[in-house]
C-alpha cells in the first residue's frame, strides 16, 4: 500500500500540492510510497495500479467473441 496518500512527492505548499514540482525542488526518495507526484500527476506506482485494475475489468470484454 501507499504510505503517503494526502501529501505529494514533490511540490510546495499545503500537502505539497499548491505548485507543481519544479527543477529546484527535491523530490521524495521513495516515490512508490506516494499516490501523487505533484499537485496533479499520479506517481508511476499509482498509474501501474490503476492500469492493472482497469485492464482486469476490460480484458473479459475484449476477449469476448
Amino acid at each position: 500500500g501507499f504510505k503517503y496518500t494526502s501529501e505529494a512527492c514533490c511540490g510546495v505548499g499545503k500537502y505539497k500540492g499548491q505548485l507543481l514540482c519544479i527543477p529546484v525542488l527535491k523530490p521524495c526518495v521513495d516515490r512508490k510510497d506516494y499516490v501523487f507526484w505533484d499537485a496533479f500527476h499520479p506517481t508511476e506506482a499509482t498509474n501501474e495500479l490503476l492500469g492493472r485494475d482497469l485492464f482486469s475489468i476490460v480484458k473479459p470484454i475484449i476477449n469476448d467473441p
